[in-house]
């Protein structure tokens, strides 16, 4: 499993941040720099199930030669690759096409990133760098479990849990028939999984995309008062 985790070099926490006469910019001097805390979470996840699965962990970061005793940290911790881009991050959406513009060039089967930076606290980058890649994205993620071919995903949202799935797809040959399929499928369909859609292949293979519910909703608000109305009522 090929894992790439974005790194961002920021402030300590601990240390006193001054600005310039113009307050644009902080002073560097004297600031001790640290791995953004969101950003190790995720690659100590990433370092986990590297040794899980096998593969390799790649970090991946924006900034000039200062940030390498940060990037030495990282390989410290257990990646096996980091690649800097010789850039200033200026903003947001700049940071997303560096990103993109190297990611494109190599294959990886898994991005991680920080949920955001201690220091602008944005939280902006993950989105747009999905979005530009065309990769699918799971926001506020705090539960990342590898089933083989699928995954079990678990994120923050306001108000109770959202409704999970985790996904798989079945391979078949055409030659075995219609019947191969359906009873594969309705096997599958006693283990809870619903087929999403269908994909031919070359006219000789068809692709079965499944899904199966891991989760549920929390009832809302509307729902609980119903309940307690039903409760009290006269009825």
């Amino acid at each position: 499993m090929n894992i790439l985790v974005c790194i961002s070099n920021v402030p300590d926490t601990t240390s006193k941040i001054e600005f310039n006469d113009d307050s644009s910019k902080f002073k560097t001097e004297g600031i001790q720099f640290i791995i953004n805390p969101y950003d190790e979470f995720g690659l100590t996840k990433a370092i986990k199930l590297r040794d899980e699965n096998g593969g390799k962990v790649t970090v991946i970061h924006i900034g000039k030669s200062s940030s390498d005793p940060t990037l030495r940290k990282t390989l410290a911790i257990g990646a096996d690759e980091v690649i800097r881009i010789d850039s200033e991050a200026l903003d947001s959406f700049s940071v997303a096409k560096e990103l993109a513009k190297v990611i494109s060039e190599q294959e990886f089967d898994l991005i991680i990133t920080g949920r955001e930076s201690i220091d602008y606290n944005s939280g902006a980058v993950p989105g747009m760098l999905a979005a530009i890649l065309n990769l699918p994205f799971v926001n506020a993620c705090t539960g990342f479990i590898l089933n083989g071919d699928s995954a079990t995903i678990e994120r923050e949202i306001e108000g109770g849990k959202e409704m999970k799935y985790e996904n798989t797809y079945v391979v078949f040959d055409v030659t075995k028939g219609p019947k191969v399929i359906i009873e594969t499928l309705d096997t599958y369909g006693d283990e809870g999984w619903e087929c999403c859609s269908m994909l031919s292949i070359a006219g000789t293979n068809i692709v079965a995309f499944l899904k199966r519910k891991i989760g549920a909703d929390e009832p809302t608000v509307d729902e609980e008062s119903e309940k307690i109305s039903k409760l009290w009522s006269s009825d």
